[in-house]
């Protein structure tokens, strides 16, 4: 069993003296992602060019994201001073990561149309039920059309389904059933992958089929500890946040875009000092999984080439 806090100690050691490119790894990360989403937002509305931004904005930033993925890798294996060369660097290793993702989010994506397709099936087969056992068909009225009084004209789609959960309340525990265990699938295919872009980072001929096998055996047995060890940075997160409310007390002589652009700026300076600690806990996560993974033998070093 890995020890979380021991992990979170060695990313505060590591980042003692090495901090300065971790952060502008991170905040140049946060900025180059933002400035994406605004270009995104000031573009004419035409579906293809909004569609393939989207795209360019993805591969943007699975690169930012490997790139910080590789130096915080580096920096739990060297003590070494590190260099804005270190980053910049990382950006040769684009095909595999892009590609890596791409795997991956793909196998998430039929991995959750697997579980929705019955899923969906068992809701709408319960709603109709449900229906067609609360009808009386004398209250049928066909004079005037189709009527029924009980499901009667509704403004909007949202309204009928309020009405129906009201109605059959076990619809709507079924749902939160349903959705509960789309997540839980959603959580569990992450955990299983999460490790792929640092064995990517760590092995540079591994190929993203290989990858995905290793990082399944790196995670059997852990992926309640990874889970946990993200868990606990919530009360940063929390402490990151605080700065934005302060904000909200300038709306009264700024303008509403200015107030967005302020919090924004001040959430990627926030995360920005983050971002290192948190990176490298889950580096040293990743390199304690492997000592795992290869002394029991289920990892042997040829898997990795």
């Amino acid at each position: 069993m890995l020890d979380n806090s021991k992990i979170k100690k060695a990313a505060v050691s590591q980042l003692k003296t090495r901090w300065l490119i971790p952060f502008i790894a991170v905040f140049a990360s946060n900025v180059i992602n933002f400035l994406l989403k605004t270009t995104e937002t000031m573009m004419p509305e035409n579906g293809n060019i909004s569609l393939l931004f989207s795209f360019f904005k993805l591969l943007c930033s699975i690169l930012l994201s490997f790139a910080i993925t590789k130096i915080s890798l580096d920096m739990t294996k060297s003590n070494e001073p590190l260099s804005f060369s270190d980053y910049t660097d990382s950006f040769t290793y684009w095909s595999p990561a892009i590609r890596a993702f791409l795997w991956m989010l793909l196998w998430i994506v039929i991995f959750v149309v697997i579980i929705s397709v019955p899923a969906s099936f068992i809701f709408i087969l319960s709603c109709g039920l449900a229906i067609l056992k609360s009808i009386d068909f004398s209250s049928f009225d066909f004079s005037n059309g189709f009527h029924y009084e009980k499901f009667d004209t509704f403004s909007n789609p949202e309204d009928f389904f309020n009405t129906l959960f009201t109605e059959y309340i076990g619809l709507a525990i079924l749902m939160i059933v349903l959705f509960c265990v789309i997540t839980a699938v959603i959580i569990f295919k992450c955990l299983q992958y999460s490790q792929i872009m640092y064995i990517i980072a760590d092995n540079k001929k591994i190929s993203v089929k290989k990858a995905m096998r290793v990082s399944i055996e790196y995670m059997k047995g852990h992926k309640g500890e990874l889970f946990c060890l993200c868990l606990s940075f919530i009360g940063w997160i929390i402490l990151c946040i605080v700065p934005c409310f302060f904000v909200k007390f300038l709306t009264d002589t700024l303008s509403v875009k200015t107030v967005k652009l302020i919090m924004t700026l001040l959430l990627s300076v926030t995360f920005s000092f983050l971002g290192p600690y948190f990176n490298l806990s889950l580096a040293n996560f990743y390199n304690e999984v492997k000592k795992d993974a290869l002394s029991s033998g289920r990892v042997k070093t040829e898997d990795l080439q």
